[in-house]
């Protein structure tokens, strides 16, 4: 009796295990960004790479929630699909990255140089860009935008939320205000 009870509540155990997605970083994750700058659809929660050179990394449709990529080199990058809750790219350089459908609620990217960065239809969301510089970024297809900080961020010739495009020379404030919905 005792031994049927044990089975079937370890068997039961093992159902309940498998109907929860868990998601776990692992060192080879890590060892594949690393070596081949590579980690399409890794779990990187809560991970430090902080001032790393990862220009041109695929990082698609991977959690990067909570990651610290501060005056990481993030270039050419490829982070669409990507979860980027509450991550920060503080002085960090995402030019002509790609963070197509991304979710950026709680991101922080205070002075990043996104000069040409693709952002078309991320959900921004408690989502900081003080002092960055977006010229020529594309914002267009942007969800949420409740508490977004565009504080003397440079927008010059950006593609707004709305999919217009801000004026040479304009910083976060104006374009905001300007094209405010």
């Amino acid at each position: 009796m005792i031994n049927r009870i044990l089975k079937s509540t370890l068997l039961a155990l093992c159902f309940l295990t498998l109907s929860i997605p868990t998601y776990a970083f692992t060192q080879s994750a890590l060892k594949n960004l690393e070596e081949h700058g590579s980690c399409s659809g890794c779990d990187l929660t809560d991970i430090k790479l902080q001032g790393w050179d990862l220009n041109g990394a695929n990082l698609y449709n991977s959690n990067l929630t909570g990651a610290d990529l501060t005056r990481a080199k993030l270039n050419n990058a490829r982070l669409d699909g990507t979860t980027l809750k509450e991550a920060s790219f503080y002085g960090a350089e995402l030019k002509g990255a790609v963070l197509n459908g991304a979710n950026l609620t709680g991101a922080t990217f205070d002075q990043a140089k996104m000069q040409e960065a693709k952002l078309m239809g991320a959900h921004f969301e408690r989502t900081s860009f003080k002092h960055a510089n977006m010229e020529k970024a594309n914002l267009s297809g942007g969800t949420g935008g409740m508490w977004v900080y565009f504080t003397d961020a440079n927008v010059s010739e950006a593609i707004w939320i709305n999919g217009k495009k801000c004026p040479k020379g304009s910083s976060g404030n104006e374009c905001l205000l300007l094209y405010r919905e």
